[in-house]
């Protein structure tokens, strides 16, 4: 992040940036972050044609428990009707899950 000027303020919103700041090793919470807004496009479909990094937020529950917040814009793009979200982080590695459930009745693959 260090290396690319301006990164972290395209990527990241500013309550998410000031969440991760608060951490001593603040990169990992980062990562964490990235990792749920790319497993949040794929579970819709979408890919980041449709959505912005700063279209996804991923904020938290007062239990700590993460959920995902949408720009205005971007709420058009989500046809899901409810997320789930699991991010874990380990020394150098994040990974983040996001389940997108519907209301469609169709089958579709999305």
């Amino acid at each position: 992040m260090e290396a690319q000027e301006g990164f972290e303020t395209r990527v990241f919103c500013h309550g998410e940036r000031v969440y991760c700041r608060t951490h001593s090793d603040p990169y990992p919470i980062f990562a964490g972050r990235f990792a749920a807004k790319e497993a949040c496009v794929k579970a819709l479909g979408e890919g980041f044609g449709s959505l912005g990094l700063q279209d996804i937020e991923v904020k938290h529950m007062p239990s700590g428990k993460p959920y995902l917040s949408f720009s205005h814009d971007a709420k058009k793009h989500v046809s899901a009707v409810q997320f789930e979200i699991s991010i874990a982080h380990e020394r150098d590695y994040a990974v983040a899950t996001v389940i997108a459930f519907t209301d469609r009745t169709d089958n579709g693959n999305r």
